[in-house]
C-alpha cells in the first residue's frame, strides 16, 4: 500500500509525524501528505472520523504486539497505517493553526518562527493524544491550549536577562555593604530606617533600591524536607477551571454571542439586557419593554422567538446537549 511523503515504521510514533512536518515542502503541504492514489480517501473524511481511525491505529498497535499469526500481524499492521495517515491528516489540516498563533509573537533577539511552528506541532501532537471525542468540541479548540503552552515555552528561551542600570546596580552594592557592615556591628539584621541613616538616605530610597535586588526564584525550586514538593505545586488551586476546560469556555461563549449578534436589532437588544450580555446586570421584561418601547407581555415574546431561532442553530444544539449529559 502507498504511503505518504512521511514514513511509515513499525512503531507509531507521533513525534516522527511532526519532525517530517517540519521539512515538508509546499507542494507536499498542498497534498497534505498523500497522493492522489492513496487508498484512504481523506479529503472526504470528517475530523471524528479521521480520530477514529487514529485511535484505532494506536489500539491496533498494542493488540500487534499480542497477535501470534503472521496473518493477525498483518491485519493490524493495515489498521495502523491507515491510523498513521489520518494522524498525518489531522496534523496537515491543523498547520493553519499552529502558522496563525506562532507568527503572533513579536520578534525579539533571535526568535525563529520556524523553531515556534515546530514547538506548536509538539503541541499540537499532544492535542491530538488527548483529545476526547466524547467532550463534543472541536479539536481546533481542544489544540489551541496545548499549542500556544508549548509556543511560549520555547519563546522564553529567546528571553534576554532583566537589564539594571549601572547607576542602580551601584546602589545595591553600597545597600549591601551597608547591611553587611550594620550586621558585623549589632549582631542582627538591620531595618531599612538603620541603613537609611547609615547612608544618610530617606528609608524610601533603601525600599526602592531593594526592590531591584530580589533573587529570581524558579517556580520548580524543591520545597520541604524531601525534597519532592515544588513551589508551583503549591501555587496551585484545585477549584480552578483547567485552561483546557476555560478555552474551551470561552470559545463556547464567543459563538454564542455570535449567534445573538445575528438576530434582529430588536431581539439582538433584548436577549443581550435580559441575560446581561453588557453591563452583566440581567433586566427585566418590564424594563426591557421599556427600553424597546413595547408592552411587557411583548418583550417577553421578542426574547421567547429569539430564544427558540438561537436554539435552531446545530452548535448550539451541540452545546445543550453535551450540557445536560
Amino acid at each position: 500500500m502507498k504511503t505518504g511523503s512521511i514514513g511509515l515504521s513499525s512503531e507509531f510514533n507521533d513525534m516522527d509525524l511532526v519532525k517530517g512536518e517540519k521539512n515538508m515542502s509546499n507542494e507536499s503541504r498542498k497534498k497534505c501528505f498523500f497522493s492522489e492514489s492513496d487508498d484512504l480517501d481523506q479529503d472526504k473524511m470528517d475530523e471524528k472520523e479521521l480520530f477514529r481511525k487514529y485511535q484505532a491505529g494506536k489500539e491496533a498497535e498494542e493488540r500487534q504486539k499480542m497477535a501470534l499469526s503472521e496473518e493477525e500481524k498483518s491485519k493490524y499492521q493495515y489498521i495502523i497505517d491507515e491510523g498513521k495517515k489520518a494522524g498525518v491528516k489531522i496534523i496537515c489540516d491543523n498547520q493553519g493553526l499552529v502558522h496563525r498563533i506562532a507568527s503572533k509573537y513579536p520578534k525579539r533577539n533571535n526568535t525563529d518562527l520556524q523553531d515556534l511552528t515546530q514547538a506548536g506541532n509538539i503541541g499540537l501532537v499532544k492535542a491530538m493524544r488527548e483529545f476526547d471525542l466524547e467532550r463534543n468540541t472541536k479539536f481546533s479548540t481542544f489544540a489551541k491550549y496545548k499549542i500556544l503552552n508549548e509556543i511560549g515555552s520555547e519563546y522564553l528561551k529567546y528571553a534576554g536577562p532583566i537589564y539594571i542600570p549601572e547607576k542602580m546596580m551601584s546602589k545595591i552594592v553600597m545597600v549591601r555593604n551597608a547591611a553587611r557592615e550594620l550586621i558585623v556591628k549589632s549582631g542582627y539584621e538591620p531595618s531599612r530606617e538603620e541603613i537609611a541613616d547609615y547612608l544618610n538616605w530617606r528609608p524610601e530610597q533603601v525600599d526602592k533600591v531593594r526592590g531591584y535586588d530580589r533573587e529570581v526564584v524558579s517556580l520548580y525550586t524543591p520545597v520541604g524536607e524531601d525534597g519532592t514538593t515544588c513551589i508551583v505545586d503549591l501555587l496551585i488551586d484545585d477549584q480552578a477551571v483547567s485552561p483546557e476546560d476555560q478555552v474551551i469556555r470561552n470559545e463556547k461563549a464567543a459563538y454564542v454571542r455570535k449567534v445573538v449578534n445575528s438576530l434582529s436589532a430588536k431581539r439582538r437588544d433584548a436577549v443581550r439586557s435580559y441575560y446581561g450580555f453588557d453591563d452583566d446586570i440581567e433586566h427585566s421584561l418590564n424594563e426591557i419593554g421599556v427600553k424597546l418601547d413595547v408592552s411587557t407581555g411583548r418583550s417577553g415574546q421578542i426574547i421567547n422567538r429569539a430564544i427558540y431561532n438561537i436554539r435552531k442553530d446545530p452548535e448550539i444544539r451541540e452545546m445543550r446537549e453535551d450540557y445536560d449529559r
